[in-house]
């Protein structure tokens, strides 16, 4: 909690103002793989996938877990990721 402050006022701001190119990202959608994790539903970096995900027309992949889904169900986020990035 010491680096809240620092996050909150340095790190935070920046990703919050980031505008992706959305036009960039449609020309190479079949390339990327947008995901949240299942139990984030609803937070802010879920939101964002989504939406872009909507933007472009393609499918939002459900990885196991919240935010921290490779901590918490290493071998499922792992199996999944395999599968995604083998397709």
């Amino acid at each position: 909690m010491a680096d809240m402050p620092y996050f909150i006022g340095r790190i935070v701001p920046s990703f919050m103002a980031y505008a992706p190119d959305v036009d960039r990202l449609k020309a190479l959608s079949d390339r990327l793989v947008l995901a949240g994790g299942a139990d984030s539903d609803g937070e802010l970096p879920y939101r964002s996938a989504a939406f872009l995900a909507e933007l472009l027309g393609t499918e939002l992949i459900h990885f196991p877990g919240g935010h921290t889904g490779l901590s918490t169900h290493p071998a499922e986020f792992g199996e999944l990721l395999r599968k995604v990035l083998s397709a």
